[in-house]
C-alpha cells in the first residue's frame, strides 16, 4: 500500500490478490443394493485467481467542497480443475473451455459540499463483476428457498452496473435529518431461470434453473433518518426505507424488502437508561413467485430495555435487561426461509464489564 499527498490530493494506492478453491461432491445411494451409487461434483473443483490494483484519491477544493475518486482494475482467471467435473459440464456446454480470463474494473466518484449545518453528497459509479463459482460452474445445486436445482453457465458475461446516489444531511443541536437515495441499472444481470427441458435431480424439486444474463435490471433505494432531542433526556429516532427492484420485463426481483420502518424513544440520565423500540414493515406486495417468494403480511414488533452503568474503582460494569417482541407477535419477514416465524417474546440480561 502506498499513500501520500500531492498538492490538494490525498491518495492511497493498494494491491490485493487472492486464490480460491471451491469443491463439493455428492454421492447418492440407491435403495436397491443391486444398483450402483451415483457420484457427481456439485462444485467441480473450481479455481479462481484474482489480482487487482486500486486507487483512492481525495481532492480538497476548499473548506466546503471535496471530490473523491475510487477506481480498481482486476484480472481474474477461473475454471474447472477436475477433468471429471469438466467433462460433466461439457454435456451441457460442449464448447466451453476449461479455464477463462476476465478483466474487471470499477470507478466511483463522489462530491461533498459542506454549508454550515448542511451536508450534500452526490455520487456516480460504474462497476463489473464476474459470475460466482456457483453461477458459472455449479452443477445441480439445490436451493430450498425456491425448491429448484441450479446449474451454472460458464458462458455468462460479466455483470455490470451504473449507479447514481444523492444524500442530504441537516444537523442542529436538538435534531438532525438525513435523506438518501440511490439507483442501480444492471446490464447482463445474472439470475437463475427455469429450464423446462431439464429434469431435476433432487426428489420433490420443482424443476431446474440455469443461470443466465438478463438484458437489464434495476434497483431503487430511498431512506430517511431523523433524530430529535427533547426534554433534555429523551432521544426520538426514526428510520424509513423503501426499495424497488425490477427485471427486464418489469417483474419484481427476488429478495427486495418491502417498505420498512422503525421508531424508538430513549431516556438517558446519568447512569440510567431506558429504551422502547417499534419495528415493522408493510405487506410485501411486489414479490417474485418465479423465484420462490410469496406474499408476506405486514407486521410490527415492540422491544423494550432498561440499563444501568455502575462505577467502581477498577471496573465499570453495565447491566441491561430487555424484552424483544414484547407483544409475542407471530411474524416472518420477506427473506425468511419457507416463512418460518421468527422468535416470539424473548427476555435477556446482558452484563458488560469495562476494566
Amino acid at each position: 500500500m502506498i499513500n501520500g499527498k500531492t498538492g490538494k490530493n490525498y491518495f492511497v494506492i493498494s494491491h490485493d490478490s487472492y486464490y480460491n478453491q471451491s469443491l463439493a461432491d455428492m454421492t447418492m445411494y440407491p435403495n436397491d443394493p443391486a444398483n450402483k451409487p451415483m457420484f457427481m461434483y456439485t462444485w467441480p473443483d473450481v479455481r479462481t485467481f484474482n489480482s487487482g490494483i486500486s486507487l483512492d484519491d481525495k481532492y480538497v477544493l476548499d473548506l466546503k467542497n471535496t471530490l473523491q475518486l475510487t477506481t480498481k482494475a482486476s484480472f481474474q482467471r477461473d475454471g474447472v480443475e477436475s477433468t471429471f467435473g469438466y467433462n460433466t459440464l461439457q454435456m451441457y456446454y460442449p464448447e466451453m473451455t476449461q479455464f477463462q480470463n476476465r478483466v474487471l474494473w470499477n470507478v466511483n466518484g463522489k462530491y461533498t459540499h459542506y454549508l454550515k449545518d448542511i451536508q450534500l453528497k452526490a455520487g456516480a459509479g460504474y462497476g463489473t463483476r464476474a459470475p460466482s463459482p456457483t453461477e458459472a460452474y455449479g452443477f445441480y445445486l439445490f436451493n430450498s428457498f425456491d425448491n429448484y436445482d441450479y446449474i451454472g453457465n460458464p458462458k455468462l458475461k460479466n455483470e455490470s452496473s451504473v449507479e447514481g446516489n444523492l444524500a442530504f444531511t441537516l444537523t442542529k443541536p436538538q435534531y438532525s435529518v438525513s435523506l438518501e437515495a440511490s439507483y442501480f441499472y444492471f446490464s447482463n444481470s445474472i439470475i437463475g431461470k427455469p429450464n423446462a427441458g431439464l429434469s431435476s435431480m433432487t426428489l420433490g424439486a420443482s424443476g431446474v434453473k440455469v443461470y443466465q444474463n438478463l438484458n437489464h435490471a434495476s434497483i431503487f433505494n430511498a431512506g430517511m433518518n431523523t433524530n430529535y432531542l427533547f426534554l433534555r433526556y429523551f432521544h426520538w429516532r426514526n428510520h424509513l426505507v423503501y426499495s424497488l427492484g425490477q427485471d427486464n420485463n418489469n417483474a419484481p426481483l427476488p429478495l427486495i424488502a418491502p417498505f420498512s420502518y422503525s421508531t424508538s424513544v430513549e431516556y438517558l440520565n446519568k447512569q440510567f437508561s431506558a429504551d422502547i423500540d417499534l419495528q415493522g414493515s408493510t405487506k410485501q406486495i411486489k414479490y417474485s413467485a418465479e423465484y420462490g417468494e410469496d406474499q408476506t403480511p405486514a407486521y410490527f414488533i415492540l422491544n423494550a430495555s432498561v440499563g444501568y452503568d455502575f462505577k467502581f474503582k477498577h471496573a465499570a460494569p453495565t447491566i441491561k435487561i430487555g424484552v424483544e417482541n414484547l407483544l409475542d407477535r407471530k411474524y416472518s419477514t420477506y427473506s425468511d426461509w419457507n416463512n418460518i416465524p421468527r422468535k416470539g417474546r424473548n427476555v435477556y440480561i446482558n452484563l458488560k464489564i469495562n476494566l
